[in-house]
């Protein structure tokens, strides 16, 4: 008997890659359009000025759905990473723009990375152990699909270390460890916090993780809050380039 394919959260990431002939302005103004005057998009409105990074948000979307197009030597391309529970929304793209949008079929197994980008990584560290101890919240996913950081190791590494910090202080030695600055950074309380819903309730996350890259100049941040029980909310992801510690 074959096995029934199993069907994916509806909040499950998603990510399509199409062929366009379209310039970024002329596949901005169609899309504007679209989101303005379909009736599927009546609650959703788009964001972002540049088609390198549009964003379609609504208050029925299960989710961002996120557009990059990219014009490359060899051919313009767009990315499209969405929640599975809008895919009715994306198959109205795919519709309105007709042969303008040619998906591309899947490429040779081993080819692309394991994760798209950091977004698709943080997702799925919610079905991992850290689940106990680390919290990612919807917002976080959301907002880590706009970071180009894609050091994985490097990001597990530090989510480990939040797990672990609230008992760094008692090990022998801790004023000359190496990881002093790292803990006290983690731990200090910043202004103008950025905010995260947690089962239905606005949180404050006052304490940043920081993030170096290996290979560039920039700085991946993590927003986060103390939960009881020695849990962490991580709410938000950004990146920068100078370091404000």
């Amino acid at each position: 008997m074959a096995q029934k394919k199993k069907i994916g959260s509806r909040a499950q990431l998603e990510i399509r890659q199409c062929e366009t002939p379209l310039s970024a302005e002329r596949f901005r103004d169609m899309l504007e359009t679209l989101v303005s005057t379909d009736p599927a998009f009546n609650t959703s409105f788009l964001m972002g000025k540049y088609a390198d990074g549009l964003r379609i948000g609504g208050l029925d979307q299960h989710g961002d759905i996120v557009i990059r197009h990219h014009a490359l030597p060899e051919g313009k391309t767009l990315n499209l990473e969405f929640r599975l529970g809008d895919a009715a929304l994306v198959a109205k793209i795919y519709g309105y723009f007709g042969s303008e949008l040619k998906l591309i079929g899947p490429k040779v197994e081993g080819e692309d990375e394991l994760f798209p980008n950091l977004g698709h990584f943080m997702d799925s560290l919610r079905m991992s152990k850290l689940k106990q101890s680390i919290i990612l919240a919807e917002s976080a996913i959301e907002s880590a699909l706009d970071c180009g950081f894609d050091e994985y190791d490097e990001v597990l590494e530090e989510l480990v270390f939040l797990k672990l910090m609230n008992g760094f202080a008692k090990v022998h030695g801790y004023r000359e460890n190496k990881d002093r600055h790292r803990y006290l950074q983690a731990k200090r309380h910043h202004k103008d916090p950025r905010i995260s819903l947690y089962l239905g309730q606005k949180v404050q996350l006052h304490q940043r993780l920081h993030i170096r890259s290996m290979k560039f100049d920039n700085v991946l941040r993590l927003h986060f809050a103390t939960l009881p029980r020695n849990r962490f909310l991580i709410g938000f992801v950004d990146e920068y380039t100078d370091c404000p510690f």
